[in-house]
């Protein structure tokens, strides 16, 4: 009897471990890392407070003229760790099926209890109105977030990703890059070195709740189709010494249909204070409206952009580039009822490229980059002609420098204002002027320099210089003008049409090491020194902007 006992439970063993194994394979890859960061002067200007109201945001009068001074807002240096965990998993339900996972979890500044409002003494930070998208104030997310989750699956004429799916696979360079993921719908075909891949996207879906989003003022049907969707075809060709491809994508938002007719300035029918509101991949809130006047139509969003790329490696260098050309309408009035103030259409064409060479003769390498963003000619009424890269979300991850539109570094210092009040954007695009993660209205240049000093060691010295495409001013038409609630903030009423001190963003040095402790573990220290621009003067030429450094070390581990 004991015999058969221990025979029936091994073969029970047996049975457990072998079915799964049989109907479900898992594989399981990521990211993990801790950072160290000390930036000596996040805010580019001098410490020492102008005199005055140390929370002065408003304008001050010099003479005849109006300038914009900032509060004394990051006037010191700081020092802080961040921390991330990214798994990516696969459930292989059979050959040619599988559920696709991305995992976020405890990505945030460590020990940052701004979200929670804080906790008395070595008590545990108060969560219970954290939200998975952060309350005001935080730096960084602090959650565990399922930022991914799509069904893959090949059929006969091709393969199907359907679910939330990452944005951007298999197509481009590190230029233009993001790290969304939408809900989508996409199609794959091979034919040889050819693939062909359509997808759609939801962006947003506002389900016509119409009273929701005019602030409980009914208006039946303002917003019907009032949603955010794109639309991609695109192909891709490998070979021997690379690959090229090239993307067509239309994209239609119509959430600003919804705000047709609505008095901002006197609060009649005003949007909730709190509402997300229009901006395409990146939400903006209301006070970041286009402003219109009383009984203006709403506005659809149509953009084209066509999108090429290539990378290519001859020898001993590699080369790659991408571009975009964008056009169609940023606001596109519709007329709801009888009698409202026709708004002219605003049209768009931007353009954009990047392009990086880099040669290896071991154990030395050198290369460089260069990219253009074409800035919005504000001088122009019907036409915008670039700045659009927040509202597309380009660049999110690009990542040239330690400072400047470094992600890693904005992302938990927040943006870098400058002497640049938040909210002074572009007032069609609703970019900000601040020195953000997107990289946009630029001429960049960038020459580096590396070493393999050992084979689990390198050191590289990068140099970079930019300067904006067109200087940013506050609002549309000449400059000298006096702004009016029609084409810019509120806030900004009466002031003068005024254009930026600069367009020169500054110099900046980098100096990293990176260290294989093990094949998938690296340890990386970091130096960066921005000579600041003047461009951070904003609209006064009064201000003094001084320079930042920063000092980071990572833990970074891959699996």
């Amino acid at each position: 009897m004991k015999k058969f006992i221990v025979v029936l439970m091994a073969m029970a063993l047996a049975i457990a471990f072998a079915v799964p194994a049989s109907a479900l394979d898992i594989k399981v890859n990521g990211q993990w890392y801790m950072a160290g960061w000390y930036a000596n002067n996040p805010s580019l200007l001098d410490k020492d407070m102008p005199s005055g109201d140390v929370t002065r945001t408003s304008p001050r009068t010099v003479g005849a003229d109006v300038y914009l001074e900032s509060a004394r807002q990051n006037r010191a240096s700081i020092a802080f760790y961040t921390h991330k965990l990214r798994l990516n998993t696969t459930f292989q339900i059979v050959e040619g099926l599988a559920l696709k996972t991305q995992i976020d979890a405890l990505e945030a500044v460590m020990g940052d209890a701004t979200w929670a409002g804080g906790a008395a003494g070595r008590a545990s930070q108060q969560s219970s109105s954290r939200t998975s998208q952060g309350a005001s104030g935080a730096a960084a997310q602090e959650s565990i977030e399922f930022e991914a989750a799509w069904v893959d699956f090949k059929v006969p004429f091709g393969r199907f990703q359907v679910g939330y799916v990452p944005n951007g696979i298999g197509f481009g360079t590190a230029f233009l890059i993001d790290p969304y993921t939408w809900p989508t719908i996409r199609f794959d075909t091979q034919m040889g070195p050819l693939n062909m891949f359509a997808s759609i996207f939801k962006i947003r879906e506002w389900r016509n709740s119409d009273a929701f989003l005019r602030g409980g003022v009914t208006a039946s049907g303002l917003n019907t189709d009032a949603d955010s969707d794109a639309y991609r075809i695109g192909l891709v060709y490998k070979m021997k010494p690379g690959e090229v491809g090239i993307m067509y994508e239309l994209w239609r938002d119509a959430r600003a249909k919804a705000r047709a007719g609505l008095n901002l300035t006197t609060g009649t029918g005003a949007l909730p204070g709190a509402l997300i509101v229009y901006n395409g991949y990146n939400d903006i809130t209301a006070g970041q409206w286009g402003i219109q006047p009383i009984g203006t139509q709403g506005w659809v969003t149509q953009i084209s952009t066509v999108n090429p790329y290539f990378k290519l490696t001859l020898g001993p260098v590699y080369l790659e580039g991408e571009g975009y050309y964008r056009f169609g309408k940023l606001r596109r009035y519709e007329t709801f009822t009888a009698g409202n103030v026709q708004q002219p259409d605003i049209d768009l064409a931007a353009w954009g490229a990047y392009l990086q060479a880099r040669a290896t003769f071991k154990p030395f390498y050198v290369g460089g980059i260069f990219v253009y963003m074409s800035g919005d000619d504000l001088s122009k009424t019907d036409k915008a002609t670039g700045s659009i890269a927040q509202l597309m979300g380009d660049n999110y991850a690009f990542n040239p420098c330690l400072i400047l539109w470094n992600f890693d570094y904005v992302d938990a210092m927040g943006w870098t204002t400058g002497n640049i009040p938040a909210y002074m954007g572009n007032p069609r695009t609703l970019g900000s002027y601040q020195n953000t993660r997107y990289m946009d209205n630029v001429f960049f240049y960038q020459i580096y320099a590396g070493m393999f000093i050992t084979p689990k060691l390198d050191v590289v010295a990068k140099l970079a210089y930019a300067y904006a495409d067109k200087k940013p001013r506050m609002g549309v038409g000449p400059l000298g003008t006096v702004l009016t609630q029609n084409t810019t903030n509120p806030a900004l009423a009466g002031l003068r049409n005024r254009e930026f001190v600069s367009d020169k963003y500054g110099t900046e040095f980098d100096l990293l090491a990176n260290y294989k402790i093990y094949a998938n573990l690296t340890y990386t220290v970091g130096f960066g020194y921005l000579w600041t621009g003047d461009y951070f003067k904003g609209y006064d030429p009064l201000a003094v902007v001084k320079n930042n450094y920063v000092v980071m070390h990572k833990l970074n581990l891959m699996f």
